[in-house]
């Protein structure tokens, strides 16, 4: 079982998405590794994630920011960012951990961080959570993560997938 590298993207100029599969889709695995970094600019982002351009009200999620309450979201169109406002020049790591089996709905677990503020007066944001994509006929063969706030995604934010069977 050796992990190979599938598809990786990073930013030549800032931007609303960041996306692998675009252009042309990639081949489907049954385990993926996602690392995400993004970088933002120009004010606050929100990361969605989609799969397969699939906006429709598909996804449900269970988080906690900084280990506290959890909250859910369910027949959401996409998987929302667990510190969903990521703070104007700021950077922030994701890595998904996404089981994509033949027949049945795709889980995944996340874990996160965002360096908040400059400096080290500001002690960094932790998220974790598990989503699910409620869709048993399609394997995943392409990843949007979508900004919708005022900000952007800014040069040299980058999201790489690694995958296996």
């Amino acid at each position: 079982m050796a992990w190979q590298k599938i598809d990786t993207n990073t930013l030549g100029s800032s931007g609303d998405n960041l996306d692998l599969g675009d252009v042309t889709p990639f081949t489907a695995t049954t385990f993926m590794f996602e690392l995400l970094h993004v970088i933002t600019t120009g004010g606050v982002t929100s990361q969605r994630l989609t799969y397969n351009n699939d906006n429709s009200t598909n996804y449900a999620g269970r988080k906690s920011l900084n280990g506290g309450a959890e909250s859910t979201s369910v027949n959401a169109t996409s998987v929302e960012r667990f510190n969903d406002d990521m703070p104007a020049s700021s950077a922030g790591f994701t890595v998904f951990h996404t089981i994509d089996i033949s027949g049945e709905e795709k889980l995944g677990i996340v874990f996160a961080l965002d360096a908040e503020a400059a400096g080290s007066g500001t002690s960094p944001s932790r998220d974790i959570g598990v989503y699910k994509w409620a869709n048993s006929v399609d394997q995943i063969t392409r990843l949007d993560h979508n900004n919708s706030k005022a900000g952007s995604f800014d040069t040299d934010s980058n999201v790489s997938l690694l995958g296996t069977d």
